[in-house]
């Protein structure tokens, strides 16, 4: 199999520390999983149950207590935060422009121009490009939090809610051109989401987390 844009889990094992001292919560126990390249599964499961945990094991920003990831390193994998994080200091078009490498891009390169205004056309953020993080709504900085992963056009792609703050027709407009773009790329996509729905508009598979593992429920 092609690994080079999917994702395996060995026997991981997460536990998370008590108040007091108690016994550690165990939150996954000898998990392996495989994500084939290309394909698309929404994590679901109550909040605190340890899908963003999951995804920042995927990402090799949380280390797991057993086990191990294989999975593509940046800029080949993605991440979208829960929570914007955005530089308080650059515009939107500098916080974009950053994933193609802002100190080198200039503009010349016909192919990452179209990339870069179609996601910016797609995300509707023509008209925030001058504005700073601090002056936008938690829904517009969540779109521009997106669109600057998606111009580096990562093989494979972590979305921890990405659509939480976006209202009902906006909501659906981005999905739509999110299901376009990894049709497109063939990224593999891991989709954190509460919303079954969405889950299911997006992904081919979802997966909830349960037991202390990963359970299909559609």
């Amino acid at each position: 199999m092609d690994r080079t844009n999917g994702i395996t889990l060995h026997e991981l094992t997460k536990t998370w520390p008590q108040p007091g001292g108690a016994e550690r919560l165990t939150v996954f126990s000898g998990l392996s999983h495989t994500f084939p390249p290309g394909s698309r599964t929404a994590i679901v499961g109550p909040s605190g149950s340890g899908k963003t945990t999951l995804l920042q094991m995927v990402a090799g920003l949380e280390a797991p207590d057993g086990g191990f990831v294989e999975a593509p390193k940046a800029p080949e994998l993605g991440y979208v935060f829960q929570s914007p994080a955005l530089w308080p200091h650059k515009t939107v078009r500098s916080n974009m422009r950053y994933g193609l490498g802002e100190h080198l891009f200039s503009g010349a390169d016909p192919l990452e121009e179209a990339r870069y205004r179609d996601i910016l056309q797609a995300l509707e953020l023509e008209d925030l490009q001058g504005k700073y993080p601090a002056t936008l709504s938690g829904g517009q900085a969540k779109r521009v939090s997106l669109a600057r992963t998606l111009v580096t056009r990562p093989s494979c792609l972590l979305l921890d809610e990405p659509l939480g703050a976006l209202d009902g027709a906006l909501k659906d407009r981005v999905l739509d051109f999110l299901l376009e773009w990894v049709h497109w790329t063939e990224a593999t996509l891991l989709y954190v989401t509460h919303d079954h729905g969405e889950a299911r508009r997006i992904c081919t598979r979802v997966l909830e987390v349960r037991d202390q593992g990963l359970v299909e429920v559609g």
